[in-house]
């Protein structure tokens, strides 16, 4: 993990998150294993397994489930602290907007180039006061306001997400084995390179009962759970830069 975390706990409640996350090409990932810049918005934590309800949207690095090493747009959700998952639409769950233009699990074709063209997508994640379904928005790179909607898990899926979120976190994550060497997180350059080489998320926001997006009042925290391979920049101006090259072993 390399990733920042909104405060939680008692009289913090969150209706969504939005960010604009830039995409990187990770060719050398293999089957075993994942390479991923998410948002999460999660309810639930510190209660019973049965009621820790998941919400994951990003781009993912997955050759198992797509058949190739291509980012793509993911979705992942779980309603019983992941003892049950699903991706994109692969099962029933996640509902699509008839006038979507993208589907979970479609590849992302543009992809930022090391200290070259840089390319991003932005994600917002609302939950609507009215039907309480929470609603995926997507933009292509430089469409940080313009976004369409992708679709949406209805509200009567969740348990604890039925009424808000009690956390969101924003970062990369890889998964791999531990008789391995590990994936590059986001473009395979820690965050010290900075701007146009290194992964960053960028707009870095929550969204308020209405829908509408606000700046966290209060101080992320970094989470670097194996800072000698992958980790954070310090965060400002809503954004920072995170990730780390391939070759880590557990």
């Amino acid at each position: 993990w390399a990733e920042y975390r909104a405060p939680r706990g008692e009289g913090h409640k969150y209706y969504g998150a939005k960010a604009t996350l830039s995409v990187y090409g990770i060719p050398k990932v293999t089957v075993n294993q994942i390479s991923a810049a998410c948002i999460w918005i999660t309810n639930g934590y510190d209660g019973p397994k049965k009621n820790w309800d998941v919400l994951t949207i990003g781009w993912i690095v997955k050759p198992p489930l797509y058949h190739d090493t291509h980012p793509h747009l993911f979705t992942y959700w779980t309603i019983d602290g992941y003892q049950t998952v699903c991706y994109d639409t692969r099962c029933p769950g996640f509902i699509l907007s008839n006038k979507s233009n993208i589907v979970p699990g479609s590849p992302i074709n543009k992809v930022s180039v090391y200290d070259g063209p840089q390319y991003n997508i932005t994600i917002k994640v609302s939950k609507d006061s009215a039907s309480g379904n929470w609603w995926l928005y997507y933009g292509p790179s430089g469409h940080y306001d313009e976004l369409n909607a992708v679709g949406y898990w209805p509200s009567s899926l969740f348990t604890s997400l039925a009424n808000d979120a009690s956390w969101v976190q924003f970062g990369g994550v890889v998964v791999y084995n531990g008789d391995e060497q590990s994936p590059a997180m986001g473009s395979g350059h820690y965050p010290e390179e900075g701007e146009g080489k290194a992964a960053a998320f960028y707009g870095i926001q929550a969204v308020d009962k209405s829908g509408n997006p606000y700046d966290f009042e209060d101080n992320l925290e970094a989470m670097q759970d194996k800072k000698e391979c992958y980790r954070v920049s310090g965060y400002s101006n809503k954004s920072f830069f995170y990730g780390g090259p391939a070759h880590c072993i557990k």
